[in-house]
């Protein structure tokens, strides 16, 4: 195609990455991609940069005025780390402090015994 001086790539969506895709906009190409059907697919090629796309779902994305929200990768892994990394603190801080609270109580000679009456036992059964 460039040795040509071709202007216009068709092609299955998923032959092309969205680098490929924004590289091939820069160079004034224009990328039809097809058989898109999914309204994600097509909200994540029209933020690559596609030109145009090929679907058997028209009904569908033909009433879409913007792409659904997406999120960069960079910022996905950063929200799913920190998310990881509090969880772990919350664990280690519960485990903490249920250590520190049952350890208080040994030492103080505290135990958690529950003393029934043969009054209350016999109202239970």
């Amino acid at each position: 195609m460039f040795q040509e001086n071709g202007s216009h790539l068709n092609v299955k969506y998923s032959q092309l990455t969205i680098d490929k895709i924004r590289k091939l906009q820069e160079d004034n190409i224009k990328v039809n991609l097809y058989v898109v059907n999914e309204r994600w697919l097509f909200s994540l090629l029209w933020c690559a940069g596609a030109s145009s796309v090929t679907t058997n779902s028209c009904q569908v994305l033909n009433e879409m005025r913007n792409p659904d929200w997406t999120m960069a990768p960079s910022v996905y892994k950063m929200i799913w780390i920190l998310v990881d990394v509090g969880s772990i603190l919350t664990m280690v801080g519960l485990f903490v402090y249920q250590w520190k609270t049952s350890d208080s109580h040994h030492r103080e000679g505290r135990t958690n015994v529950l003393l029934w009456t043969n009054q209350e036992i016999t109202r239970l059964v």
